[in-house]
């Protein structure tokens, strides 16, 4: 695992260095932002539109996990992939929102094209039956088959079916996670322990904020797994309305979330930008290491992606607000 780690980390010389960093935000003419973009993406080209840039830079990301994968044997292999299929699925909830949205024949292309449509079928007239039944993936496939046959409206449809999808993943990871030898499976269940209480904060604020939904029905929308968030204290923030949560959360270690409620997409991102860059700095173990630094790599083409989409009308301080780990 040395050999992966030091590949790893070579990956790492492609974030933005603060010099980068600063002349790029500071540039608000598209074609001069490339130029200094070059000098860590070759591929990009002042001549690309916005979208063909933001496909690149997809399109490189997928390379870099797959370069990774290439070296890594056994359980590794096995876990870094599961790790990295999260792509795939936020892929397929991408699909399954475009058909229930009578959009699939507009975005068709844009999926085959993913770089992780990648053992999938897919056509521009498919229902929703079609493409469940067209899954290869047994688990998967198992956990989405039940939604055809439900009587629900079109949004809830989407936001159940992403929902068990990402429930599915986390518990095949935690399964997983458990096969490592005891000194790495405490950092590893640390690490996806702490995505888990993201993704719930994440989903009880969605649902306090934007849903009309039931207080007793809220937990069975979250995941089991997070650290020091067991399913009784879980019930118990489940049952908050939407200022008692805020406050539940206004001291202790996840107190800066909520504090701007414009600005809570971010700062959870912001968290899992510290997550990485924790074990990048401890070192604590491989493949959380490797894991870390294409984690961190994803994050810093999000901010590339956004920043090309700010211009001279968002002054620096904004700018800054708005990356993510910056």
């Amino acid at each position: 695992m040395k050999d992966v780690s030091v590949k790893a980390k070579a990956k790492l010389g492609k974030l933005l260095d603060d010099y980068l960093l600063e002349r790029t935000i500071n540039e608000n003419d598209f074609d001069r932002k490339i130029s200094y973009l070059k000098k860590n993406y070759e591929f990009l080209s002042s001549d690309d539109d916005k979208l063909v840039v933001e496909e690149k830079l997809n399109n490189y990301f997928f390379k870099q996990v797959r370069s990774i994968d290439f070296f890594l044997r056994g359980l590794d292999k096995k876990f870094y992939k599961l790790y990295f299929s999260i792509y795939k699925i936020y892929l397929i909830q991408e699909i399954i929102t475009s058909i229930l949205n009578n959009s699939l024949a507009d975005n068709y292309k844009y999926f085959v094209n993913s770089p992780f449509f990648e053992g999938m079928e897919l056509s521009a007239n498919y229902s929703l039956h079609d493409f469940v039944k067209s899954i290869k993936d047994k688990h998967i496939k198992r956990v989405l088959e039940p939604f055809l046959n439900e009587n629900m409206d079109q949004d809830q449809l989407i936001f159940l079916s992403s929902n068990a999808l990402i429930k599915l993943y986390y518990r095949d990871l935690l399964k997983m996670s458990e096969k490592f030898p005891s000194n790495d499976y405490k950092y590893i269940n640390r690490y996806i322990a702490e995505e888990i209480n993201l993704l719930n904060f994440e989903m009880l604020y969605r649902l306090k904020s934007f849903f009309e939904i039931n207080n007793n029905e809220v937990f069975n929308y979250l995941i089991e797994g997070g650290y020091l968030f067991n399913a009784d204290r879980l019930r118990e923030i489940s049952n908050l309305n939407k200022d008692e949560f805020i406050e539940y959360f206004s001291d202790g270690r996840y107190k800066n979330i909520f504090e701007n409620e414009d600005l809570v997409y971010k700062r959870i991102q912001d968290r899992r930008w510290k997550n990485s860059r924790d074990e990048i700095i401890s070192e604590n173990c491989d493949i959380l290491y490797v894991i870390s630094a294409i984690n961190l790599l994803y994050l810093d083409i999000k901010n590339i992606i956004s920043i090309l989409e700010m211009d001279g009308r968002y002054v620096y301080n904004q700018k800054r607000e708005l990356l993510i780990g910056r």
